[in-house]
């Protein structure tokens, strides 16, 4: 297949253009159009009774999940991120996730337990 330059050169996609692989075509994409957002959250409990000052809050965490989620079942909260358990970036997506349902900001919810465990303690503070 013969990549045509005139798309790199214009940074627009026409009907002729042809693509030695798909990196190439999406590199491309993501110049004209930028990066894609992602999903937002739906049907996400309100855990806004839980966000009292020394409240230690426990949470389940799957990571490298097919999507971000949160539930709780019987008192147990349960979270799913996308995010791979690699240099904190797990824990930094359930923190974001914890305080989006419990309409506080991530900087008030402290990671006490659970650096490298699925099983996580965040404590809330003012």
């Amino acid at each position: 297949m013969v990549e045509h330059l005139a798309c790199f050169k214009s940074n627009r996609l026409d009907a002729g253009d042809h693509f030695h692989s798909l990196n190439d075509r999406a590199s491309l994409l993501i110049r004209k159009w930028g990066t894609m957002a992602k999903p937002k959250l739906q049907n996400m409990p309100d855990l806004s009774q839980r966000a009292v000052p020394g409240a230690e809050i426990s949470v389940t965490v799957t990571p490298k999940a097919a999507r971000d989620g949160i539930a709780v079942r019987e008192g147990a909260i349960r979270i799913a991120v996308t995010a791979p358990p690699e240099n904190g970036k797990a824990n930094a997506a359930v923190r974001a996730i914890l305080a989006k349902a419990m309409g506080v900001a991530p900087s008030k919810l402290t990671l006490k337990r659970g650096q490298t465990s699925r099983e996580k303690t965040f404590v809330y503070s003012l």
